[in-house]
Order: C-alpha cells, then sequence, then structure tokens
C-alpha cells in the first residue's frame, strides 16, 4: 500500500494531503473529514493530485493517518531567508512541526543554539552577539509511525 504523506507548506499556506486511492462508500474526502471534522474544507487540487486542509490539522492528520495507513510521509517546507534563532530554541519542544525557521524543527525546543557547526552567521547588535542558523535546506522530509499501543 503507498504511504499517506502530507506537505507543509511555508508561510499560511494550506497543508497538501495525499491518500492512496479509495473508492466505494468511505472516500478519501470522507476520511479527512472524519479526522479534521465535520466543517472542514478539504479542496482537491487537480493540479498536484492533492487536498488542501487548514494547517491547524496538522497534528491530528498526522497521528489518524500513521494510525490508518501504517506511517505517513510528512514534508516541512521553509523558505531560504528564514533564520533559526532565540525563539526557535526556547519553544515549546512538542511544537516542532509548526517550527518554519531554517532549522525545520531541527533545534526546536532545546533550549541552547545549535551545535557551532551548525551556525553560519554571527549577528552584533546592542553589543551582544546573536548566533543564527542561516537556511541551506528548503524541505524534511520524516516517516512518522504511530507509537506502539
Amino acid at each position: 500500500m503507498t504511504a499517506a504523506s502530507i506537505v507543509r507548506p511555508p508561510g499560511r499556506e494550506r497543508l497538501l494531503v495525499r491518500l492512496p486511492y479509495r473508492s466505494g462508500a468511505f472516500t478519501n474526502y470522507d476520511l479527512l473529514r472524519r479526522i479534521c471534522g465535520d466543517r472542514t474544507r478539504a479542496e482537491w487540487d487537480a493540479e498536484v493530485k492533492a487536498y488542501r486542509v487548514a494547517r491547524t490539522h496538522l497534528y491530528a492528520l498526522i497521528d489518524a493517518l500513521a494510525h490508518r495507513f501504517g506511517e505517513v510521509v510528512v514534508t516541512l517546507q521553509t523558505r531560504r531567508t528564514t533564520r533559526c534563532v532565540e525563539a526557535c530554541w526556547e519553544a515549546n519542544g512538542g511544537t516542532w512541526f509548526d517550527c518554519e525557521c531554517s532549522c525545520l524543527g531541527r533545534f526546536h525546543g532545546r533550549h541552547s543554539p545549535p551545535p557551532d557547526s551548525f551556525v553560519t552567521a554571527e549577528e552584533h547588535s546592542g553589543g551582544e552577539v546573536r548566533r543564527t542558523l542561516t537556511a541551506k535546506m528548503h524541505s524534511r522530509s520524516l516517516i512518522v509511525r504511530p507509537d506502539a499501543d
């Protein structure tokens, strides 16, 4: 069976959700409504062959699709101009899928800056040195499997 996938584009764009084809009475659209709620407006985008779903459903989709299909491929995208800064390092570690800076969640919520080997720029402002990670990657893909019950 083909794995389900979710692409989280940068900014406020909606998620792209690709699911293995299913026919019959219970369609992929029905599955998305069951996961995200009856008020969900999952829109089929024929150009990219994926459903577009609001970003607020990211965590519910990851969990439900991993359980339903055995795994889900999650691709996080960022813009090349973003930087990883202290706000990322000090964030809640459980929200790393929401991270849109250049580390794409790698250092999210770690409460310490990335190792020197990852620091590509230093900014000097007001007498303090600010270490930042300049984006080199555009996306990071992860395979998420359900937790063992």
